[in-house]
């Protein structure tokens, strides 16, 4: 079957669009200036402005583990972690009648980790 070179021209082989059907990048900048959906954990923050919060969000295991040990500098209470993998962290209260508990895991479709249970 001829082609009509009019039709087509060598700088447009092979795309078909139109242009309003341009797609932003994933990654624009216009996302990055909206806020988090959810707290943000912040290691860096003194240790009396230190606060926790369910759905609290963490880039790492690591930074999680800070924060709640500078919580929980603040109010003299001793804690330990009976859970710590690359995936979850689970931190208690040392002392037996106290509820005083957290849970943070990975999140799955996003690279942080989240708190899912948090009893002060």
């Amino acid at each position: 079957m001829p082609i009509d070179e009019e039709e087509y021209s060598s700088d447009d082989l092979g795309y078909h669009y139109n242009e309003s059907e341009y797609c932003n990048s994933i990654c624009s900048d216009e996302e990055d200036a909206q806020p988090a959906a959810y707290p943000q954990g912040n290691a860096d923050a003194r240790v009396q402005q230190v606060r926790l919060d369910v759905r609290m969000e963490f880039e790492s295991m690591a930074l999680f583990k800070k924060v709640v040990r500078k919580y929980n500098i603040t109010i003299g209470r001793s804690i330990f972690f009976p859970r710590v993998d690359p995936k979850r962290s689970k931190a208690i209260c040392y002392y037996e009648n106290c509820p005083w508990k957290i849970y943070c895991a990975r999140r799955t479709h996003l690279l942080s980790y989240q708190v899912k249970t948090f009893v002060d």
